[in-house]
């Protein structure tokens, strides 16, 4: 927002938006924490769902290779 204050080139926006800032602070930071953790959330599920995918093509190469030989 301090960028967007200067950018204006306007005493008054600028006096805006640092007190929409102030108002809203613990607001916008929550906001970013949440955003942060739903992130995280969303990598941690696709490392997990990757890792089953691996855990599962494994399984599948050693049942293969257990597997009798077919009769002739």
């Amino acid at each position: 927002m301090e960028y967007a204050a200067k950018a204006s080139g306007s005493s008054i926006v600028a006096q805006a938006l640092a007190g929409f800032g102030k108002h809203h602070h613990p607001t916008l930071t929550g906001l970013a924490q949440r955003t942060s953790r739903c992130v995280q959330g969303a990598v941690n599920a696709t490392k997990a769902y990757l890792q089953g995918d691996l855990e599962m093509a494994a399984e599948a190469q050693r049942n293969a290779a257990r597997a009798p030989e077919p009769r002739r």
